[in-house]
Formats: C-alpha cells, sequence, structure tokens
C-alpha cells in the first residue's frame, strides 16, 4: 500500500546511459542476495507500495534483461531511449510518457544505491503537488527525489528533449526533507565507488 494515506506514488529510473566512468553497465552491477542493482532498486521500490514504476535504458542494454532472466512485477515496465545522447532529459520524458496520469513520481538514479523505504516514505510524507521533495543528511542533498504532479506535467510538456534536467527542476520550490541515513549521498560513478561501497555492505 502507499504509505502517504490515499496518494498513489510513481517512479522513474532514467538509465539510458552508457555507463563509461563505471566501465560496465551499472544496471548489473551484483549487489546483495543475488540481486543486480537495478533488481534491488526495484524490490525496494516494490516495498514501499510504488502503483507503476518506469526503467528506461539504451538500445544495447535492452536485450540484456532476457539474457539475464531478469523478470519485474508487472507495475515495472522498462522501455528504450533510442537517442541517449541527447542527455538525461530525454530519458526522463520518455519514462514520464509511460505513466498512467500525473502522480507524485520518486526520479531515482541508477548511480544511486536504494536508500532505503524509511526515507521514501519521509519524502512521501513532505510532498506538494508542485513541488519537489529533496533528501537531507547533515546539511547535504541526495537521492532519490519525489516531484510533485504539476512539474511532472510540465517536464512531459517540454518542447526540448536535450534540455537540462537539473536545470528545468531549480525553476520550482524546494522542500528540503531531513533524513538519518548517509546512504542518500552514495553516488556510484567509478570502478573505486562500487568497491568501496560493496566492502562496506560487505557483498560477496
Amino acid at each position: 500500500m502507499p504509505h502517504n494515506g490515499l496518494r498513489i506514488f510513481t517512479a522513474l529510473i532514467p538509465a539510458a546511459g552508457f555507463s563509461s566512468r563505471m566501465g560496465t553497465p551499472k544496471l548489473f552491477l551484483p549487489c546483495s542476495g543475488g540481486k543486480t542493482m537495478i533488481e534491488e532498486l526495484v524490490s525496494g521500490y516494490i516495498d514501499f507500495g510504488i502503483k507503476q514504476m518506469i526503467i528506461v535504458v539504451n538500445e544495447m542494454e535492452f536485450p540484456e534483461f532476457k539474457k539475464r532472466s531478469i523478470v519485474f512485477p508487472e507495475q515495472v515496465k522498462v522501455v528504450i531511449n533510442s537517442q541517449p545522447e541527447l542527455g538525461r532529459f530525454r530519458s526522463v520524458k520518455i519514462g514520464l510518457a509511460q505513466l498512467d496520469v500525473p502522480k507524485g513520481c520518486f526520479l531515482q538514479n541508477i548511480d544511486n544505491p536504494f536508500a532505503g523505504v524509511e526515507v521514501l516514505q519521509s519524502l512521501a510524507a513532505h510532498y506538494q503537488f508542485n513541488s519537489v521533495a529533496m533528501p537531507f543528511y547533515k546539511g547535504k542533498s541526495g537521492h532519490p527525489i519525489l516531484i510533485g504532479d504539476e512539474i511532472w506535467a510540465n517536464l512531459l510538456n517540454h518542447e526540448k528533449d536535450d534540455a537540462i534536467f537539473s536545470e528545468q527542476l531549480s525553476l520550482y520550490p524546494m522542500v528540503n526533507v531531513p533524513v538519518p541515513t548517509s546512504t542518500i549521498l552514495i553516488n556510484l560513478n567509478k570502478p573505486e565507488d562500487y568497491q568501496t561501497y560493496i566492502a562496506k555492505r560487505s557483498i560477496r
């Protein structure tokens, strides 16, 4: 069940980049319990009670889901960004277009491990239809963020596909949400970032 009264939340993972700094697709990095990074993210959002989730990938990585026999629950859909070179904003628009209707949408980067159901609950509790809820830990902002309905619709209807996503978000009010975990600050951009992360989690 959604964790904010009767409000229904969705989630979007724009993951169509080529992971050039990591050297391998971040989607399929090994995580705990034999899961890949993308499977762990999906599992976390399902536990939270997400209604619908869209994962945007590039054409090269799409067949990997079948090769690896990765099957997601029915509320999860994987779609292709055929022009990832246009940047992240195109992936965001493609993903938002797949959602049924404008709802509060969590934006989860594939660079960021799952921050925990408690973080999602905190963001949901501070949801506003015309604002971006952003988690903060000891004065530093992190991920994921929660985009209000009005912003969701405006981003989808933007005339350009190659706009700078951060600049578009900066046009809207930000709601700073204090959270008790530093997990929101983790970014897995390079192999050494990933190795540090799995060492701390004692992943084998």
